[in-house]
């Protein structure tokens, strides 16, 4: 051997050791022996001959060879010692014909532990060796419920199909989340050829990963694969260069570190609270005004005629091309699927519009991928709990006027059966039905609702089965138009003789939405203080912001009329809040004045369950249509999902 080696790789181990010792951590080799018991160790597997990432053999499997290595696996034997002469020797024999044996390890919990051939591994770790080979023996540990041992579960399945152990993710869920994006949902068997590819193509992420700064985040470089390939797809990390990778992954490198936030989506339920310019102002500006207009994409997924939701936005579009007449410009695009949604967005930012509001959710990744590209363009997009930093969400808390709804319901009900009929299980709807079913429980404590599910093409359907059932009031979820005007998507209707009449109408103001989001725009308030932080903005605006409001019939009792009407006022004065409850003193009297949150808005956004005096459930993955599975995929909540069950 021309170098000789050893005096780097002992400088490494004793810089190591140095800073472990420093930081008061342990500065050898962990042992195995040392970490579990002999009942604990007899839960094994044989595994027989496994290519070993470098980087997942972390110690040793007796205690007698952990002084012999820092924590890194760099000697710690003086020169000139057996133990360096032995070292040296295999350094020799791996730069001349490569070492071949395998090593000897215990794996627990995808970390690997070396019971013969540690000076070997100290060579490859010096030499950086991507991976060993290793006759492994593996420990498993007892399923205690615990998030970490539930995550190492999924990994074992996800490890049964792939034989692969250097992708590891962080997050349950995830396992089966690659599988899907891979396209390899049928649990077959990897060949080596397709391990062998996904190795390098991991290698060469994981390498732009680390160059970016990702070792110093608090997520593994699978974690951010998983994200790269939620947006762009496994093609384009197939057979891709480092190069090309680390290009993509910089553009994209805030939706990457979002992954590592607890909560990765800010809530804002008030135009108030986005009023305020900030520095990024300044940095971003607003654009100029009187000197040019603010030219606006109004992206629908249906023409306005054929469906009551886009006519809704429609209304909405052309309210605010009124009121803000000369200041705004709005045009509009009917496109039929992502791709195409993706490239009437690149057209018509190349063409000069400043503003997108795309008003379908399965738009949103199209949406993302141009916000992406195009970060001078305020794209939004309108869904909800959706964590993405380079565009904005928006949606109206119809579930406050869905409570008021309720509570009429309640009133007016003479059988204690009310019906509901929901479309999906999406992000927000299922607070509306239980919003509604509190409501309900305010003034009638013994009637039940009855929750269905529908779309519009059998609303009518369903509709008539609750009638079958003696049940007349019915709030329904998406109602047709009965006048040819966008008045409203809701309606609580009683049915009697054959005769239907609508007693309230939860009402989307689109058209206000619209005018706050864009004068913030025109006053620069919306490049303000909550672009400086690291999450997603959901805008989330309700009756307090004129964004929902609720009209009545003339034909409800004026007693019943006058508690809709006072529900209201006090949602918008917020002292009614549906999922909040009032403190109470020492005497047991309301502190109106201190609202408690009992469960938080990112809660109400999220909920899977339903309320007790529901009667239904919430439809499983396989019980939708195909229209559905679509929105589910992208919006649906937990229980809904097609990985709802976490496990592979």
């Amino acid at each position: 051997m021309d170098k000789n080696y050893y005096p780097l790789a002992l400088k490494a181990g004793q810089k190591q050791y140095k800073e472990d010792l420093a930081r008061k951590e342990s500065a050898f080799l962990p042992a195995l022996d040392e970490m579990l018991t002999m009942e604990q160790m007899a839960r094994k597997v044989d595994l027989g001959l496994v290519q070993i990432p470098a980087e997942l053999i972390v110690g040793t499997k007796s205690v007698g060879r952990t002084a012999s290595f820092a924590s890194n696996f760099m000697p710690l034997a003086e020169d000139g010692s057996e133990f360096a002469s032995k070292w040296k020797n295999l350094c020799s024999s791996h730069l001349e014909e490569g070492i071949r044996d395998p090593i000897k390890a215990w794996e627990y919990r995808n970390r690997f532990y070396v019971e013969e051939g540690n000076k070997r591994v100290s060579v490859l770790k010096f030499f950086e060796a991507v991976s060993i080979p290793g006759l492994v023996t593996r420990i498993l540990p007892e399923p205690d419920g615990s998030e970490e041992t539930e995550l190492y579960y999924e990994f074992l399945d996800f490890y049964q199909i792939t034989k692969v152990n250097f992708i590891e993710f962080s997050r349950k869920g995830s396992y089966k989340k690659f599988l899907q994006l891979m396209g390899r949902e049928d649990r077959s068997g990897w060949d080596e050829e397709v391990v062998k590819k996904l190795r390098t193509d991991f290698f060469y992420f994981r390498r732009a990963f680390s160059e970016l700064g990702g070792d110093k985040l608090e997520i593994t470089a699978a974690d951010a694969m998983l994200q790269y390939m939620s947006i762009y797809g496994y093609d384009a990390i197939r057979g891709s260069s480092h190069e090309e990778i680390r290009g993509v992954l910089s553009k994209v490198w805030q939706e990457i570190t979002l992954i590592q936030e607890p909560q990765p989506i800010s809530i804002i339920e008030d135009p108030e609270k986005d009023s305020t310019p900030g520095i990024l102002s300044r940095i971003i500006p607003a654009i100029p005004w009187p000197r040019t207009v603010v030219k606006v994409l109004f992206l629908y997924s249906r023409r306005p005629e054929d469906s009551n939701w886009v006519s809704g936005h429609e209304k909405g579009r052309l309210e605010v091309q009124e009121r803000l007449q000369g200041r705004v410009e709005t045009e509009t695009a009917v496109c039929s699927g992502e791709e195409e949604a993706e490239q009437v967005m690149q057209k018509a930012i190349e063409q000069g519009v400043h503003v997108i509001f795309a008003t379908a959710s399965e738009m949103l990744n199209a949406c993302l991928k141009v916000a992406i590209d195009h970060p001078q363009t305020s794209i939004l997009n309108c869904s909800l709990n959706v964590s993405h930093r380079y565009l904005r969400t928006y949606y109206p808390r119809m579930y406050e006027a869905k409570f008021i709804s309720g509570a009429i319901a309640g009133a007016m009900c003479s059988n204690d059966r009310i019906g509901y009929i929901n479309n999906y299980p999406v992000y927000g709807n299922i607070a509306e039905v239980n919003a509604f079913a509190r409501g309900v429980q305010l003034s009638n404590a013994h009637a039940r609702v009855y929750l269905e599910w529908a779309d519009d093409s059998s609303i009518n359907e369903k509709a008539r089965q609750l009638l079958d059932q003696g049940i007349s009031l019915i709030s329904v979820r998406n109602r047709s138009r009965s006048d040819g005007k966008e008045k409203d998507l809701f309606g609580l209707q009683l049915v009697e003789d054959h005769k239907v009449t609508e007693l309230v109408s939860p009402v989307w103001n689109w058209g206000a939405y619209y005018e706050q989001i864009l004068r913030s725009i025109l006053d620069g308030s919306f490049f303000g203080k909550e672009t400086k932080q690291t999450k997603s903005l959901n805008y989330y605006w309700g009756m307090s912001s004129n964004v929902v409001g609720i009209e009545f019939s003339e034909s409800l009792p004026r007693g019943i009329r006058y508690l809709g009407e006072l529900i209201h006022k006090a949602i918008r004065m917020g002292v009614c809040r549906p999922f909040y409850d009032p403190q109470l003193d020492e005497q047991g009297n309301m502190q109106w004045h201190n609202i408690k949150a009992t469960i938080s808005m990112e809660e109400i956004i999220r909920m899977d369950w339903l309320e007790p005096n529901i009667v239904g459930s919430i439809p499983t993955y396989e019980q939708l249509d195909e229209k559905a599975k679509k929105l589910v995929d992208v919006i649906g909540v937990r229980t809904a999902r097609k990985d709802q069950d976490e496990t592979i």
